[in-house]
């Protein structure tokens, strides 16, 4: 819709011309889909219809299509500033070492009250650049170290583990947290609300592992996002740089919304979603518009 029309929202128009595309989120290859009503041609002379084989009818029992998107993290990743908070820090080591690696036991500090669990795999990780999104700090981009297992915590004492995976040297003072290593495409899921915010961090291909990429957007729980929802990344105004200025961000309210791509929430924080970028037009950057529109 928003490459023939220039307006994303005319897909239920579009879907109304097609009714042997049972489920609009899933459109096949080689599928025939109409853009104009029966009877409206866009050329002067038609070729006459061809019978087209009945669709089978949607039910749960019929795959999503082929083709699907998984990135892993290799060595960046991005954590929300909530966790930040509640990281647990590495404070010390059984053996007289500076720099620490794989087997190594280590003993962690932890916030009061947020105690990890026995068995648990978290991140080892320290904190790098500090993302905004206007003057509020929403978190950092960190880089991943390695894997610690948590071996034994007891009441008003460090808890215990042993660094199951080092990619590199691991100092004291290193923090420690839940991080997604996978993010993967998701089932599709109807926006309830009407919704609008911005790209706040991406992660770029050479830091990650896989196809897509994948983006962070200030909209969370308290807005109403939820995993599986698609968003349209949008621009508002004039295409053509003035001064060779920037376009990332354009929100000329005077213009119509052009879509540069679309994304899918696969994870969803209190404030900051995890999207995968699954078809781009156009080049997006930080700051660019993300959006949905509820399904009536």
């Amino acid at each position: 819709c928003f490459l023939y029309f220039n307006d994303p929202w005319q897909w239920p128009k579009i879907w109304s011309y097609n009714p042997q595309i049972t489920n609009p989120h899933w459109i096949y290859p080689g599928d025939l889909v109409r853009l104009l009503p029966r009877g409206v041609f866009a050329q002067s002379t038609a070729e006459p219809e061809t019978a087209q084989p009945a669709q089978p009818a949607a039910t749960d029992a019929l795959p999503p299509p082929a083709r699907r998107i998984e990135v892993g993290i290799k060595q960046t990743a991005f954590v929300e500033k909530s966790d930040l908070d509640r990281s647990i820090t590495i404070d010390g080591s059984v053996d007289e070492k500076t720099l620490l690696g794989n087997g190594d036991q280590v003993y962690l500090g932890y916030p009061s009250g947020h105690p990890p669990k026995v068995g648990d795999r978290l991140s080892i990780y320290v904190p790098g650049n500090v993302v905004k999104s206007g003057n509020t700090e929403v978190g950092a981009y960190v880089h991943v170290l390695g894997t610690v297992e948590v071996l034994s915590v007891k009441q008003d004492k460090q808890a215990r583990g042993v660094i199951v995976d080092a990619s590199q040297e691991i100092e004291r003072g290193a923090k420690v947290g839940p991080l997604l290593k996978t993010f993967q495409t998701v089932p599709p899921s109807p926006p309830k609300v009407d919704a609008q915010g911005s790209i706040v961090a991406m992660l770029t291909y050479d830091e990650l592992v896989g196809q897509g990429e994948v983006v962070f957007v200030d909209l969370g729980k308290r807005s109403g996002v939820a995993v599986g929802n698609r968003m349209f990344v949008v621009r508002r105004g004039d295409a053509l740089p003035k001064r060779m200025a920037l376009q990332t961000g354009q929100d000329d309210r005077q213009f119509p919304a052009r879509a540069l791509g679309e994304i899918v929430v696969v994870d969803v924080g209190e404030r900051i979603s995890v999207g995968l970028v699954t078809l781009s037009v156009q080049e997006m950057n930080i700051g660019d518009i993300a959006m949905m529109q509820a399904t009536p």
